[in-house]
């Protein structure tokens, strides 16, 4: 590491992103809660390897856990407080693609409820 201001690296912040990034929160959220810039954040995954490390496993984790909050949108629209917005965001969040022209029928069911059930099925292939 060049010479200057100590690092505030500490290894137990490869289990501390695993917990942010999988209760579905940011890179961002990560660095509040440890005092640290962004741009600090990705220099670590840049000279650390088990920081690196631990960032992949932990998207793996925040990607889990938004598909479970739009299982939750897709599957049960009516017993919860999303909606079609909101479901969209996180189907753009976990990498589902929709296109613009893809609306509510006029029996509630949406495309995007149909793209993140097929989605649900088979997150591999995505």
């Amino acid at each position: 590491m060049p010479p200057g201001q100590p690092t505030k690296y500490k290894p137990e912040y490869c289990k501390k992103v695993k917990e942010v990034l999988g209760a579905g929160g940011f890179n961002v959220t990560f660095c509040a809660e440890v005092g640290i810039h962004v741009d600090t954040f990705y220099e670590w995954i840049k000279v650390h390897e088990e920081f690196s490390e631990a960032v992949k496993e932990a998207a793996v984790l925040k990607k889990d856990w938004f598909l479970r909050k739009a299982q939750l949108c897709a599957f049960v629209p009516e017993d919860n407080p999303c909606n079609n917005g909101m479901a969209y965001l996180i189907a753009h969040n976990i990498g589902v693609r929709i296109k613009p022209e893809e609306k509510d029928t006029s029996d509630g069911v949406t495309e995007l409820a149909d793209a993140l059930r097929d989605f649900a099925k088979n997150p591999s292939d995505k």
